[in-house]
């Protein structure tokens, strides 16, 4: 038997956006003329983002009943404004959600750790390290040493084109402002413009994050959350910067 295993980074990801959807609650919630049907949507938003995580941690089991139980209860209600007694007691919960997400985005790395993952014994596989990997901007001429896994988005507060590692922390910033980059602020849903990263028997792959401007491989366009393979020395452009791939 093998039990599930959960990769960190679309964890956090479904985790901050979950979140934001719990935010989006508490801001209906102060709307006295807000109906029913318009609180679903961000508590459908909140089942969506977590149901991925079933079975990661009792909390997030608690908190995807609990919506599923408010859902239920508005479906046929979704014309009408919600009552005094109905704002008081969704803002409630949906504070608590907030705070349940929190602290599963604080401990993540061990819960994630906690995981034991049972496979049928199998002999010995050698380990394939990923394959060392820069990205140089053709711009500024600065190099990039990336390792299995990055995120390219502009950074909401310089707005410089920034390079992360999957927990979302600054490998590198480029000295080059660019707001065609989509951001990278997984607090307000901005999850970043792509992702690079390496899997074994594929080598180095590239995915556009939905980004607004799009992701262009030697001039042609990515489509949206499709992996594609990279080669020495393609060409990345992603917004109005310009970076070259390249392997060692």
């Amino acid at each position: 038997m093998k039990m599930r295993e959960f990769d960190l980074a679309r964890v956090l990801k479904y985790l901050y956006s979950a979140r934001e959807a719990c935010y989006e609650i508490l801001l209906h919630v102060k709307d006295e003329s807000t109906t029913y049907g318009e609180l679903r949507e961000p508590l459908e938003k909140i089942s969506l983002y977590l149901s991925p995580l079933e079975g990661l941690h009792r909390v997030v089991d608690e908190i995807i009943s609990e919506v599923r139980d408010y859902i239920e209860l508005y479906k046929l209600r979704i014309f009408e404004k919600v009552s005094p007694e109905d704002m008081k007691l969704l803002a409630e919960s949906a504070k608590i959600w907030e705070e349940k997400v929190r602290f599963l985005i604080d401990n993540i790395d061990a819960i994630i750790g906690s995981k034991q993952v049972f496979t049928p014994p199998q002999p010995p596989a050698t380990v394939t390290r990923p394959v060392s990997a820069s990205l140089i901007c053709e711009d500024t001429g600065e190099k990039v040493r990336i390792s299995d896994y990055c995120i390219i988005g502009r950074d909401p507060y310089t707005n410089k084109v920034t390079v992360y590692d999957s927990r979302g922390r600054i490998l590198y910033q480029l000295n080059k402002v660019d707001r065609y980059v989509t951001r990278y602020n997984p607090r307000i849903g901005k999850y970043g413009h792509a992702i690079l990263l390496y899997e074994e028997n594929k080598g180095w792959l590239i995915e556009d994050e939905y980004s607004t401007n799009g992701t262009y491989l030697n001039g042609k366009l990515i489509p949206p959350k499709a992996r594609v393979k990279l080669r020495n020395g393609d060409i990345i452009e992603i917004g109005s910067t310009k970076f070259k791939f390249i392997l060692y």
